[in-house]
């Protein structure tokens, strides 16, 4: 385990007891987006840390196929729960959008049928006003919001 990472949580935890860790690692088979030789990136080293309680992996770009995602998030939802963490997957929020919008729904019931137990998206609002805005970024942060409370049953 990269011992900043495990001793900052184990820091962490002994002085707030209650604090919940995430720790995000790159989306990756292992051979195509990035490989996990790096450590940070080797999600079964990271996984197992007793100080982490959330299992997360990275962004997916939008163009990607739809199989990558569904593979992640297997991949992802299969780590957290051998670890007995919670598992989060992130939607891509900013600079590129998906093509067609429904493309965000569909993200989203595959990652509940996948047992996800977290979403979340990077960044806030479509990343409006910045320099890494989506295209429109108002109307892809209004879909993202429809899923949340479609998820959360509001």
């Amino acid at each position: 385990m990269p011992h900043v990472l495990a001793d900052a949580s184990k820091a962490l935890k002994e002085y707030k007891p209650g604090l919940e860790i995430t720790c995000c690692v790159h989306a990756t088979l292992n051979s195509y987006y990035v490989t996990e030789q790096r450590g940070y990136d080797n999600w079964e080293l990271v996984a197992a840390c007793p100080w982490f309680d959330v299992f997360s992996t990275t962004i997916i770009n939008w163009s990607l196929p739809e199989s990558f995602f569904k593979e992640i998030t297997q991949r992802t939802v299969a780590m957290a729960k051998k670890y007995g963490k919670q598992s989060e997957r992130w939607l891509m929020g900013y600079n590129k959008r998906p093509e067609d919008l429904a493309q965000v729904d569909r993200v989203v019931k595959l990652y509940e049928s996948l047992g996800v137990d977290r979403l979340a998206t990077w960044t806030y609002r479509g990343g409006y006003g910045t320099s890494v805005a989506a295209e429109d970024p108002l109307q892809l942060w209004d879909r993202i919001g429809e899923n949340y409370r479609r998820v959360r049953g509001g």
